[in-house]
């Protein structure tokens, strides 16, 4: 069951039942399977043609971020996803728990369909904004890093977003799917479409990310499992049309597993199996969890995850002046 808000765009009306624009509704199994078909066709690469964008851009969001995803999207008024003539795509924020039963996250969705309306704003790089619950448990929606050696569910909710956010992507027929969470923050303009240029680049690819970039793991990196230090981070663009991934995502569902993230869960099923179809980008720099300064950013970078960027002090700004 995944409760649905309508499409939001300039043109579409109605959605499963005669639904008005913008309207929330309880999809029934009928409806949703009108919506949603089924995904068998995906292990045998059997894709219907899609009648919208083939590109889906996901920006997740759960209980613990929901206050910061309209301002997320602040800076892409600042860096625009495409030029007027580039890429486009359909927007879907993803929430981990019920919509229905979260005003707080319906005015976050509200507030950013508000800006996808702007005039002059990014919303023409995008022909529809969806916003779309996977209905986890809240005592299973769960992400606590501290708590990793103690707690065998500690990631679970990420895991489970994850998986849910793939499976919605196959079911509508999207050739591709690029997982952006709130802090993959661009730099550059036209991100989007130099992404999506990589991408056809780099075919034929299960999935096109990017490893960590940053210094944190400097002092023991020798010490560190292969797997992790190859791992290419979950903001990612995933290839739905791709066997290989196809089969990762069912492992993950049948193993449901919450001890272990998924994408260094993939990077362990990639290097047992010897998946050559996992590919890495330059223009995602990941810096999850980093200090950095902007002249760290890699040149070739259009979007920086993770990295918490400060601007250089300036010896000449002077603080606890003794002449006051």
């Amino acid at each position: 069951r995944m409760f649905f808000v309508s499409p939001i765009s300039r043109s579409s009306t109605a959605s499963c039942g005669g639904a008005r624009q913008r309207s929330r509704c309880r999809w029934t199994d009928r409806c949703l399977q009108a919506f949603f078909p089924s995904v068998d066709a995906v292990a045998n690469n059997n894709y219907a043609s899609a009648t919208a964008a083939n590109l889906a851009v996901v920006r997740p969001f759960s209980p613990a971020d929901v206050d910061s995803l309209a301002p997320s999207f602040d800076v892409w008024d600042l860096y625009p996803p495409c030029s007027a003539n580039g890429t486009v795509a359909d927007l879907f924020l993803v929430y981990s728990q019920s919509l229905e039963t979260s005003p707080q996250a319906q005015e976050a969705v509200d507030r950013v369909t508000d800006r996808f309306h702007k005039n002059n704003g990014w919303g023409h790089c995008f022909g529809e904004i969806f916003a779309v619950d996977a209905d986890i448990q809240p005592d299973l929606d769960i992400y606590q890093p501290k708590e990793q050696d103690t707690n065998p569910l500690w990631v679970n909710g990420p895991n489970r977003h994850f998986e849910r956010i793939i499976r919605v992507g196959q079911a509508q027929s999207y050739d591709t799917l690029y997982l952006m969470e709130g802090d993959s923050v661009p730099v550059k303009d036209y991100w989007l479409d130099s992404l999506m240029v990589d991408a056809e680049l780099n075919r034929p690819f299960a999935i096109l990310g990017s490893k960590f970039k940053g210094d944190k793991w400097d002092a023991f990196y020798p010490e560190l499992p292969k797997a992790l230090t190859s791992h290419l981070n979950g903001n990612a663009v995933y290839n739905l049309t791709s066997k290989v991934l196809n089969d990762v995502v069912d492992l993950l569902e049948d193993e449901n597993g919450g001890s272990i993230p998924y994408d260094y869960r993939i990077s362990q099923l990639a290097l047992s199996n010897s998946y050559s179809d996992l590919k890495e980008t330059k223009l995602i720099a990941n810096y999850a969890a980093s200090n950095i300064l902007p002249k760290h950013i890699t040149a070739d970078a259009a979007i920086v995850h993770g990295a918490n960027i400060y601007d250089r002090w300036n010896d000449q700004d002077e603080v606890g002046r003794s002449d006051r």
